[in-house]
């Protein structure tokens, strides 16, 4: 109450059935990919064919892509090109450009705390709500996983089914930097 209203950005493909069922959104990965660009890109075939069971939503979530405000960050995270990479470097280049990105969005008054799983999972009430419908099939990938399984929790009266690809547990979507420095150093190796 009394906070900054956000607003979601979805595409909705109509359904081709004469009796559709519920409608199915599509939960992007990430955190932070885009519903929309995915249904654009090489998926699209697969948004289309699964207009025969109901609509199917491309959904941006909050603080993605075309939802207002998108959070993306202004600066870039870039490791240097002329000395080499330490866990420990990598860290605070990263550590560094977090806490710069979250300095921009609290300047702008953005409230930082109401962007996480467990409001994105009541987000999917007010959309099935937009759309006048009583349940919704979730159909999801990577951090898409995780947000469908929050919102089973939260809401299971409003989730019909859910369709899960490449499944983050509820306490699995850590993306730490020394899983990035354990992969650049895997990469370094085969290089060498």
């Amino acid at each position: 109450p009394g906070s900054r209203t956000i607003e979601l950005a979805l595409v909705r493909f109509r359904s081709t059935s004469l009796n559709p069922g519920r409608p199915i959104v599509y939960l992007a990965g990430g955190p932070g990919g885009s519903g929309i660009v995915t249904a654009r890109g090489s998926r699209f075939p697969l948004f289309m064919a699964m207009r025969a069971l109901g609509d199917v939503i491309a959904l941006e979530q909050r603080g993605v892509g075309q939802s207002e405000p998108n959070l993306e960050c202004p600066q870039t995270y870039t490791l240097p090109l002329d000395r080499a990479m330490t866990r420990d470097l990598e860290s605070k280049l990263m550590a560094d450009s977090v806490r710069a990105c979250a300095e921009y969005w609290r300047r702008q008054g953005v409230d930082l705390a109401a962007y996480n799983t467990e409001e994105n999972a009541d987000d999917l009430v007010s959309v099935a709500d937009a759309l006048g419908a009583p349940k919704l099939r979730l159909w999801s990938i990577s951090y898409g996983t995780h947000l469908a399984l929050a919102t089973i929790r939260r809401h299971p009266e409003r989730i019909d089914r859910a369709i899960l690809a490449g499944i983050e547990g509820p306490d699995q979507t850590l993306k730490l930097p020394s899983n990035t420095g354990g992969l650049l150093e895997r990469v370094g190796s085969l290089a060498a």
